[in-house]
């Protein structure tokens, strides 16, 4: 009888601890998400500053960096990890930037200077 009630406790802490464990990555994922979120929002409104002042020359420059910045990121998870549902992912929404990841590299990062809007 003993055992039984060791076992049970047992298994009710273990599913006590591995369900906080789980809040915690959930609490993380969505800070993560929220700070992309918020990087994003800030570079969205760099670059409608800089098109509200006439600075399209400037601003594109700063797009092609962001762009060039998200190619690695991404082809940099899909080399080292290749995750069959981020495969699927990108697939179904854009073939050939799925198959760009295959072999992309990153452009000299000296060509990620960004002009500065001067208006």
């Amino acid at each position: 009888m003993s055992f039984v009630v060791v076992a049970i406790v047992a298994y009710a802490l273990g599913s006590m601890s591995q369900y906080k464990h789980n809040q915690s990555i959930a609490h993380d994922l969505a800070a993560v998400q929220a700070m992309l979120s918020f990087n994003h929002l800030l570079r969205f409104r760099e670059l409608e500053a800089d098109l509200t002042k006439g600075c399209t020359n400037e601003a594109l420059a700063k797009v092609h960096v962001s762009v060039a910045q998200e190619m690695l990121l991404l082809s940099s998870f899909y080399q080292r990890h290749s995750d069959p549902e981020f495969n699927k992912y990108v697939t179904d929404r854009d073939p050939a930037l799925f198959a760009q990841l295959k072999t992309y590299a990153s452009p000299d990062t000296q060509a990620w200077k960004e002009p500065k809007c001067m208006k």
